[in-house]
């Protein structure tokens, strides 16, 4: 102890607490320890999958919008931007009257760029979580049905982990974790409910549809390299 200042104050503090006569040493440690404890987010080996550190699997999960679970979420942290693609908006129910105008372009990783259609702000339930996110609409063929980049991550403290297949937020005083959707049973797999969303070439179709060329587009892989313009 720094002082006896110090000391005092913290006997002062003990002299206030109630603790029952029944509590053991063990549980009087735990409950001095928790004082003042800052939540922390962190990951450790236990949290591994199966396939260890020996696999290259992006990070998707499963949110709820509209009445509807939509799977193949990819969460990246190299994306300056949330993605949601025009299809994916046209199952919701949602068409272009609903999107707010912008002006904004997306340049990918060949410098090709793509007009964006609009932004349409959606309700997330993510866990225990329920928050509004901002989407820029695009019309292409992409590997994800949604993808939640950088505004996402930062608005909700997400840290995220594609080694781990989860992501942990902290969500009213506690840490949620997320588990990726390799390391569940997804619904959707099962065919048996209605109000879930298919995902990859099941729900974007063909290329010629969504006027894209697949997985050779830059914008396939638009989760690491897009960027917002302004014109």
């Amino acid at each position: 102890m720094a002082s006896y200042k110090h000391r005092q104050n913290l006997v002062d503090l003990l002299n206030q607490i109630q603790v029952p006569t029944t509590t053991t040493s063990q549980d009087l440690n735990a409950m001095i320890g928790s004082i003042n404890r800052e939540l922390t987010i962190s990951y450790c080996d236990k949290d591994l999958t199966k396939k260890g550190k020996h696999h290259n699997d992006p990070l998707h999960i499963t949110v709820d919008s509209m009445r509807k679970k939509i799977p193949m979420v990819l969460i990246d942290d190299g994306s300056a931007l949330n993605v949601c693609p025009l299809k994916i908006v046209s199952s919701l129910g949602l068409d272009i009257e609903d999107f707010v105008p912008t002006n904004q372009h997306v340049r990918a990783y060949d410098n090709s760029r793509r007009e964006v259609l609009g932004i349409i702000t959606l309700e997330l339930t993510i866990g225990l979580m329920v928050k509004k996110v901002d989407f820029k609409v695009l019309n292409i063929a992409s590997s994800f049905n949604m993808l939640l980049g950088r505004p996402w991550i930062h608005d909700t403290e997400a840290v995220p982990s594609s080694l781990y297949q989860k992501v942990r937020f902290p969500h009213e005083g506690a840490i949620v974790t997320i588990y990726g959707d390799t390391l569940i049973v997804p619904n959707y797999l099962r065919n048996d409910e209605k109000n879930e969303l298919p995902f990859g070439d099941e729900f974007g179709g063909n290329c010629e549809e969504a006027n894209c060329s697949g997985p050779d587009d830059p914008y396939y892989h638009i989760t690491f390299w897009a960027r917002l313009e302004v014109h």
